[in-house]
């Protein structure tokens, strides 16, 4: 006697949890089991070859990759039914695997253009599927899982995601924008009746038939690096920029510094000049701290001198405000607290030297600073610069 159907596919689950299949696989290769069985007007177990071609066959199978992930779950279930005596011969032996579609090209990345139009034309379902593949390199089993709360903000304010396959998951960076339109869902990005979500199977499908071409969503994922290098680059660049931005430059919300015209002026020549006219921008980056530096010798009533060279003034500060004082009863802290300090004047140096390469007196002959050479320069002026500030801050108190 035939057992019954939910016995046979109860037997069949175990046996692929026991294999050590993922459990989005498991769940992938039960659902196309279930499908097909459900769309038998006879049991299961008189299955021939040309019923199972004819299945393959359907409409409904947009794609050649979404047929031949059917086929491979048919192939896993009836050849374990064959292990397990349940019929006699294996009748997916006889039906012809689906081909790859332009198999040379098969793993070719999809083209930005094709990606691009079929973002464009898509609802907003599959838009986003198609985004979480190509921006964001998922997989469609990791795609079908995704919810708000797999996004993830460290403490620089970057972004990643949560894929999830099975209990097990990586993370992978990505855009800030697309962190937002994710977290604008609540719960499932793609709800449905597997668990909540939907199947790998569907996602594939979907992403196939939004292409303009044949491409498949294993080749829209395979030209993620690309846009992930381009986008979450941007996106991290920017968020360094903000960072050492002469906008969030905090030296003026320092009592002690607010009503400094001098570094006020520096500033804004700084943030005019930083793209437009390298060589000034570097040259009052030093200005800016010869100017600080000599609000901070001369609070503490300390010797300025004639025309000290940046690094002497530095030294100057450093020993005013003990920034080269030990660490009470810690060798070690005192230790790294002088290399901290030795680094610090050589970041310094480095700006004057910088500064004086590319002469900012107006001179032209010889190399020209570019922005990126000026940006530099700011970057060390804030690190040592709100390093001195929030120190005499800290002894003013």
């Amino acid at each position: 006697m035939r057992e019954d159907w939910p016995t046979t596919r109860r037997r069949f689950e175990d046996a692929l949890v026991l294999s050590g299949r993922a459990p989005s696989t498991v769940k992938g290769r039960l659902t196309h089991i279930d499908r097909y069985v459900g769309a038998r007007r006879e049991d299961w177990w008189d299955t021939t070859s040309n019923d199972l071609a004819r299945y393959l066959a359907r409409p409904e199978w947009v794609s050649p990759q979404t047929r031949r992930t059917v086929q491979g779950s048919l192939a896993a279930f009836f050849a374990w039914a064959t292990k397990e005596g349940l019929i006699e011969f294996n009748p997916i032996l006889a039906v012809p695997k689906v081909p790859h579609s332009n198999a040379h090209n098969a793993n070719a990345p999809a083209s930005r253009e094709s990606i691009r139009k079929a973002i464009a034309t898509a609802d907003d379902k599959v838009a986003m599927m198609i985004k979480l593949a190509y921006v964001a390199g998922l997989k469609v089993q990791e795609i079908a899982v995704v919810q708000r709360s797999n996004v993830v903000k460290d403490l620089h304010g970057s972004y990643s995601l949560r894929a999830y396959r099975g209990i097990k998951f990586h993370e992978v960076p990505i855009p800030a924008s697309l962190a937002d339109e994710i977290r604008a869902h609540d719960g499932y990005l793609f709800p449905g009746r597997i668990q909540g979500h939907i199947s790998s199977a569907y996602v594939s499908k979907q992403i196939s038939a939004a292409m303009p071409g044949d491409e498949t969503a294993e080749q829209v994922r395979l030209a993620y690096r690309r846009v992930l290098e381009r986008n979450v680059a941007v996106d991290v660049w920017r968020d360094v920029a903000n960072f050492h931005s002469t906008s969030n430059l905090r030296l003026l919300e320092y009592p002690a510094l607010a009503s400094s015209q001098d570094l006020q002026r520096h500033l804004d020549h700084i943030s005019r000049d930083i793209g437009s006219d390298p060589g000034s921008a570097i040259d009052h980056c030093k200005k800016l701290l010869e100017s600080l530096f000599k609000l901070v010798l001369t609070d503490l009533d300390q010797p300025v001198g004639d025309a000290p060279k940046l690094p002497a003034l530095y030294r100057s500060v450093a020993m005013a405000l003990g920034l080269d004082s030990e660490v009470p009863e810690s060798k070690r802290a005192s230790d790294a607290v002088d290399r901290a300090v030795r680094s610090a004047i050589g970041t310094v140096q480095s700006v004057a030297e910088l500064r004086n390469v590319f002469d900012g007196h107006g001179r032209h002959e010889g190399p020209q600073p570019q922005p990126i050479h000026a940006r530099l320069a700011f970057n060390a002026t804030v690190t040592v610069a709100e390093f001195v500030a929030t120190k005499w801050s800290e002894l003013r108190g």
